[in-house]
């Protein structure tokens, strides 16, 4: 199992602190091993169930991508706070990013954003790509800062450019 975060976790050091005390062994201090190893200790809820269990007990901004030898996941935070996009190379290949920019560079085509509150996945017993609403009617907050700082000029976060964004930012400020 293997996994990459975008984002910031606010109850890492209390879910880090619970597993340890169940005898969970850490070899790093990042948030993201959190996820992982909360994500690992409940696989007997199958991997939809791990990734929801998981969902409903870290707190703060993510956005998750992650591989097993045979299956492909990513789920994004109740407020989607981190952006999180679905792209495509080909009618079976998936790849998902936090910005359009990316899929532009290895030449995918963009599908749709990640609702926040979703999961994402392949499965061994069902072919093609699956979607999983962990809550209903979440609304998106997608953090000011992805258009204003962080998110490359040429990307599209959520129908918005990045460039036109922080021109029209501009025109306001002057």
């Amino acid at each position: 199992l293997s996994i990459a975060h975008n984002g910031n976790l606010t109850n890492d050091h209390l879910l880090r602190k619970e597993l340890e005390d169940e005898g969970v062994t850490f070899m790093a201090t990042s948030d993201t091993e959190v996820i992982l190893r909360l994500i690992q200790k409940n696989l007997d809820l199958g991997l939809r169930g791990a990734i929801k269990y998981t969902m409903e007990r870290i707190e703060g901004a993510y956005s998750v991508v992650g591989m097993t030898r045979n299956k492909f996941f990513a789920f994004r935070d109740f407020n989607g706070i981190r952006p999180l996009v679905l792209g495509a190379l080909d009618e079976k290949t998936f790849v998902v990013t936090s910005e359009t920019a990316a899929l532009d560079a290895i030449g995918a085509q963009y599908v749709r954003d990640v609702q926040p509150g979703e999961i994402i996945y392949t499965s061994e017993t069902e072919k093609g790509l699956h979607s999983y609403l962990v809550k209903e009617n979440c609304v998106s907050k997608l953090c000011a800062f992805e258009y204003i700082y962080f998110a490359s000029p040429d990307t599209t976060l959520e129908g918005i450019n990045v460039y036109e964004i922080r021109e029209k930012s501009g025109e306001k400020i002057w």
